[in-house]
């Protein structure tokens, strides 16, 4: 792994260099990435005991919100980011499953993009994957105030393995709905997960660049 602005990435990662370096917004001394989508949501949040990180990559929305939340929990399932993640987001109020989520258990693999680690997404239903798949409501947690869903495509199976909590707790939600054909490739709509948010009684409070704020 390498350090880029007090961050730890990983060795083969370029275009998440390029881009905070471009960006070149630091906080707490070290450089941020989509920091103002971070900061919109916050506005939006009422319960500030819980909060849930999928695909939490190497932590950079994690180091923020563990500074605002009693409890932080994220999901991150590729073992690269995993370990850039425990140096970037320390913490006793932080815990880290090594794990995907999903809309059932099981197992996958994971398909790596070559120099955007960001890119790294699930290929489900392999019975001969490394990578365990969870429901969201297995955990049972509580008190949830706030989920960021960044799973590459994958995300409508990660909200409907987590209707229970979801609708119970009613969080700030921040989902990503990217026009890039990702969940297409798992055989669903862009906006499938949206859709489904707002059947349960959810409503868009703003659009950033593909990702969506959504609240009850």
């Amino acid at each position: 792994m390498k350090e880029v602005g007090g961050i730890w990435l990983p060795d083969r990662e370029e275009h998440l260099v390029q881009h905070m370096q471009q960006v070149n917004l630091a906080v707490d001394g070290k450089l941020t990435y989509q920091y103002h989508k971070l900061d919109k949501a916050m506005r939006h949040v009422k319960e500030w005991q819980t909060a849930i990180d999928i695909g939490a990559h190497v932590g950079l929305w994690s180091m923020h919100l563990a500074k605002r939340f009693s409890k932080l929990y994220a999901f991150e399932p590729d073992p690269e980011l995993c370990q850039c993640f425990a140096k970037n987001v320390p913490g006793a109020n932080v815990e880290l499953f090594r794990i995907a989520l999903g809309d059932q258990s099981g197992w996958g693999n994971l398909a790596l993009e070559r120099g955007s680690s960001g890119g790294t997404h699930i290929i489900r239903n392999d019975k001969s994957g490394k990578v365990m798949i969870r429901q969201l409501d297995d955990f049972h947690f509580k008190h949830i105030g706030f989920i960021k869903l960044d799973v590459e495509g994958f995300e409508l199976f990660v909200v409907q393995g987590g209707e229970l909590v979801i609708c119970r707790d009613h969080p700030v939600i921040v989902i990503e709905q990217k026009p890039k054909g990702l969940a297409e490739r798992y055989g669903v709509e862009r906006f499938a997960a949206l859709k489904l948010l707002q059947k349960w009684g959810a409503k868009i409070v703003e659009e950033m660049s593909g990702d969506y704020i959504v609240k009850w």
